[in-house]
């Protein structure tokens, strides 16, 4: 018999980090690179959309681009999720699910998702991909390495903006699994 809780929450959602406003550049974890390595012999344009221009980052679901939407002419960042993950339809059908979930999230300390794909590539590959506002500033993770340690007032005010940010996705039935 499911808790009072457990009937209330709808499915989780695994990569609700990417959609926290305070943490969005934590999907930059690895140094800027020129280069993607993974998506070789991929077209630079998803959705016959959005142009990739520059990798931004990358982590263990994926690659952070700079990208240009050619509809709407503005800049936006583009998540391409890996290769391995992509192949396997139940982990495409998760992701729509979670893209669904996070889209519908409205607050002040969570960035938006402007759209969800998937591009099929002539070779036969599919690559799903999940679209927000590219936000300017810096990384948490670069701050952090530039720093040897952050004041406790921003500490705590950072820590503040998540709980707020994961207070939002919790009242609308959303839970964070990272």
């Amino acid at each position: 018999q499911p808790t009072l809780l457990q009937r209330r929450v709808r499915p989780s959602i695994s990569w609700l980090h990417c959609v926290l406003l305070v943490v969005t550049e934590l999907i930059a974890q690895q140094e800027k690179s020129a280069e993607s390595t993974y998506l070789e012999g991929m077209s630079k344009t998803l959705g016959d959309r959005y142009r990739l221009d520059t990798l931004l980052g990358g982590g263990g679901m994926g690659e952070v681009w700079q990208a240009h939407d050619e509809l709407l002419d503005r800049e936006v960042a583009v998540k391409v999720i890996r290769p391995h993950l992509a192949d396997d339809e139940s982990i495409r059908e998760r992701l729509r699910t979670e893209a669904q979930l996070a889209g519908s999230l409205h607050h002040q300390n969570i960035v938006d998702v402007y759209d969800y794909g998937e591009h099929h590539e002539d070779d036969g590959r599919t690559t799903p991909y999940l679209v927000m506002p590219l936000v300017d500033g810096v990384s948490l993770s670069a701050m952090l390495k530039s720093r040897v340690a952050l004041p406790v007032g921003e500490t705590m005010s950072i820590i503040g903006e998540m709980a707020n940010a994961l207070d939002a996705a919790h009242e609308a039935g959303i839970v964070h699994r990272d």
